[in-house]
């Protein structure tokens, strides 16, 4: 989680200059979703068969820590972007690089949107 955390900061302190920060709030996702997602499979081991009793409420929190690594973007297409992208990001310039034009129009089908997130130029 700590690793988590700090790519969500690496991420805003690159948005604030301007800077495309996809490839580290993609990572940032990524990371939190995996952790909670292993905290939820040990709690089920501690609790054996009966973490998967709906009166301790474990296997519903499994079923949700499940949900945060498919939506609402898949690790599958956050590993996809990284390997297109990589720190680079959707715009081109390098992530903390300075001097670059972060905005700059982009040569392919993928668009970045507000956020700095890739997204499909139809949804742009």
């Amino acid at each position: 989680m700590r690793a988590a955390e700090l790519k969500v900061r690496e991420a805003l302190r690159l948005y604030e200059v301007g800077v495309n920060p996809g490839a580290e709030a993609n990572i940032a996702k990524m990371l939190a979703a995996d952790a909670s997602f292993e905290a939820a499979n040990d709690c089920i081991q501690t609790h054996g068969g009966f973490g998967f009793a709906e009166e301790y409420d474990v296997e519903r929190k499994f079923r949700e820590t499940r949900l945060y690594q498919v939506a609402p973007i898949s690790t599958n297409l956050i590993l996809s972007y990284l390997a297109e992208y990589g720190r680079r990001g959707a715009s081109g310039a390098v992530a903390g690089e300075q001097g670059r034009d972060a905005g700059a129009a982009l040569s392919g089908d993928l668009a970045v949107g507000e956020r700095g997130c890739a997204a499909p130029r139809w949804q742009s």
